[in-house]
């Protein structure tokens, strides 16, 4: 799971899982948690998953890949916001009551119950799971609504824990459950159906690949300067290059690339 959360998204997993086992080790004043989970042998498992992707693209890209993925995009984005993407702390909290839809009063009653019991042992694995992360993303400058997602399962399962301990009446249960999920089947009926069908395709790779078929250029190598996207070897062929500088670009047209 570690391998493909990497090879998906990068590093990001792997900072939600050290966040979570160094505040579980504080909590309980004992690194027995981390020393049973196999550290060692975890690492060469996730390793022998992902050395081939990690090699071949960074072959692939002459080193591109690196400079652009972690140089460029996560610490940049980490210094600054980027892609008109910066935001100030809360509004991850505030997008939270958006997309916990339909399930806003189970997340209060989540809330509320993460406080009170916040001494259990599970409440404390489930808050270690969500607040490090959470607040690492609340104060990084860029922000998209998908970045705290990997704390959400958390907030799922504390919303859970908290309802099944509510006496449910008629009247809660329309309060919970029938008016959100009423609510949302609008708003994603309306999406699906009417502005989702309208939105243009956006897909730089794939609109590369088709420019370069119509202007019958399709079998020629393809020399790509700032754009290290995977996709765009996969359907343009392995003779295309990811560089990672305009040097890099002339050099590759005069050996003929486009």
């Amino acid at each position: 799971a570690i391998a493909a959360g990497i090879l998906i998204k990068g590093p990001i997993i792997l900072m939600v899982i050290a966040t979570i086992i160094f505040v579980i080790c504080v909590l309980q004043k004992s690194s027995r948690l981390f020393l049973h989970l196999r550290p060692l042998a975890g690492l060469l498992i996730t390793m022998l998953c992902v050395a081939p992707w990690l090699i071949s693209i960074t072959i692939k890209s002459n080193g591109a890949f690196w400079l652009e993925s972690i140089g460029k995009d996560m610490l940049s984005k980490v210094a600054s916001g980027q892609e008109s993407h910066g935001l100030p702390p809360g509004a991850h909290l505030g997008l939270l009551f958006i997309l916990f839809l339909p399930a806003i009063v189970p997340l209060f009653h989540g809330l509320r119950y993460g406080w009170r019991t916040r001494q259990d042992r599970i409440t404390q694995f489930l808050l270690a799971w969500i607040i490090p992360t959470w607040l690492i993303f609340e104060f990084t400058p860029t922000k998209l609504p998908h970045y705290t997602l990997p704390t959400y399962p958390a907030i799922a399962l504390l919303a859970a824990i908290a309802i099944s301990k509510v006496n449910w009446s008629a009247r809660n249960v329309r309060l919970c459950f029938a008016v959100p999920i009423a609510l949302a089947l609008a708003l994603n009926i309306k999406f699906l159906g009417i502005i989702g069908p309208n939105l243009p395709e956006f897909w730089l790779a794939k609109d590369l690949r088709q420019t370069l078929v119509a202007r019958d250029m399709a079998d020629q190598p393809l020399a790509i300067v700032g754009y290290a996207e995977p996709s765009a070897v996969f359907l343009n062929g392995t003779k295309t290059q990811l560089l990672a500088s305009g040097g890099e670009g002339a050099g590759a047209l005069q050996s003929g690339a486009i």
